[in-house]
């Protein structure tokens, strides 16, 4: 290197001199001007070499992934959900169409529910009935003066509904004042009993008294009639007086107890009717709260069935394979309406590879995906890996081109780490699968080898 430097110093000497001659410089100055080019002709000769050595370094050792790129389009992974109906019945509005972008929850198709509305009313109004009957029959145990009004009444009021509640109101009212009239009568006839006993009881204090002085006039008379002054006649009778009166005392105090066990014949009577009300009109409410259950479950079923008539999005996606169009369809029980294809859920892409990259490409290789609507937004590409790779190659009937089907499988989790990103099947992408590493000077050099490979291959 130094000897092309002395050279090419002297040609520049050289030709440095022929100006001098023809300008007619002195040769002092050529020799300076020699010299003051030398250092920067060195220094660059050397940054080009240095450049040059490090180049060839990097070349050789710094890795560069090599890959296989291949374009598909995303598709879902799995099954895509079919949205059917138990009943079916007539389509009464269709509210997507195909390819629409719809939220969980948001209303597809609405059938006609004249039936079924139909039939919920009917078993709403008979549920309304019982929880008036059970209302009723709680005042009459309870002795109440009033029914209380069910707050179900007063949310689903109607005329119909207000007819039934005035006559069960009656009714209440009517069996109340049986049962107390009945009552009244016991009552007068236990105050009538009592009356009876008191009359008895003053009867019996006033024979009381009578013997009290007919025992005093016995006395005086006993004493006549030990001095022989009367007849014995006198005090025999008083005596006889006094047994009669004696005997009228306890044909009434028979009389009380008489009395007495018809007021508790007539208690027993008063708490038979009160035990009679009760015990028919808890049988009643036991029939009517088992009716209730039944027909709460029957209304559950009926709500549910009229709710189901407005079919709505199970999950966020896409509306794919519509049946039904437009309004009039009829939908069989249990087929399907349509599908939707979830989004951001786990997807692949259908990839299509180029046949000659097939032998660098096997399941479980990482691949970058580019989602070709966002790839003018610069997101880095996302993660994935391929899950299958095709057996046989498939020809395309457009282009004539042959290719292997690749499925490369995107997580949702990796999607969830590109808020503005998302994957809907049928969007195109781009694939880069990494098929292994190799320096830049294996790149370069690679094609010049199989060259010379190919060209000392003798058939």
């Amino acid at each position: 290197m130094t000897s092309l430097a002395d050279g090419q110093t002297g040609n520049n000497a050289r030709a440095l001199a022929l100006a001098g001659s023809t300008g007619g410089e002195k040769p002092e100055a050529s020799a300076s001007m020699r010299q003051l080019l030398k250092g920067p002709i060195l220094f660059g000769l050397v940054v080009a070499g240095l450049f040059f050595v490090a180049g060839g370094l990097w070349a050789a050792t710094a890795p560069l992934s090599s890959g296989a790129v291949a374009s598909g389009q995303v598709s879902a992974d799995g099954a895509n959900p079919a949205i059917q109906h138990l009943e079916g019945g007539i389509v009464g509005a269709v509210y997507v169409r195909e390819g629409q972008q719809v939220s969980a929850g948001d209303l597809l198709v609405s059938l006609i529910s004249t039936r079924a509305e139909a039939g919920l009313s009917a078993q709403r109004e008979e549920w309304l009935r019982l929880l008036v009957r059970r209302a009723r029959l709680t005042a009459l145990v309870d002795g109440a003066d009033s029914i209380v009004v069910p707050p179900e009444l007063e949310q689903y009021a109607s005329a119909g509904m207000q007819e039934y509640w005035t006559s069960e109101s009656k009714l209440f009212e009517s069996q109340r004042t049986s049962y107390r009239q009945q009552i009244s009568i016991y009552d007068r006839q236990i105050e009538q009993f009592n009356s009876e006993i008191s009359a008895l009881q003053a009867e019996i204090k006033g024979l009381e008294a009578q013997i009290g002085f007919i025992d005093l006039e016995i006395q005086d008379k006993q004493r006549l009639l030990d001095q022989q002054l009367i007849a014995r006649s006198e005090v025999l009778t008083l005596q006889r007086q006094q047994a009669s009166i004696a005997a009228a005392i306890a044909s009434n105090q028979s009389q009380i107890a008489r009395v007495n066990q018809s007021i508790e014949e007539v208690r027993l009577a008063k708490l038979q009717e009160y035990e009679a009300q009760l015990d028919a009109a808890t049988r009643e409410a036991a029939d009517v709260n088992n009716s209730l259950a039944q027909i709460e479950q029957e209304l559950v079923a009926a709500t549910d069935q009229v709710s189901r008539t407005e079919v709505r999005s199970p999950v966020d996606g896409v509306v794919l394979n519509m049946r039904h169009e437009r309004a009039g369809g009829v939908v069989a029980p249990g087929a399907t309406i349509m599908d939707i294809v979830p989004l951001n859920d786990d997807m692949v892409i259908l990839a299509k590879l180029n046949p000659q990259d097939i032998d660098s490409v096997s399941v479980g290789l990482k691949s970058h995906v580019t989602l070709v609507p966002f790839a003018s937004r610069n997101e880095l590409p996302l993660n994935g890996e391929v899950m299958q790779v095709g057996a046989d190659s498939i020809t395309d009937e457009r282009t004539g081109q042959a290719y292997y089907e690749v499925r490369v499988r995107v997580p949702s989790e990796e999607l969830a780490k590109h808020a503005d990103m998302y994957m809907s099947p049928g969007m195109p992408a781009d694939v880069t699968i990494v098929t292994g590493e190799r320096t830049m000077l294996q790149y370069l050099v690679d094609p010049f080898v199989r060259s010379v490979r190919r060209a000392f291959v003798h058939d």
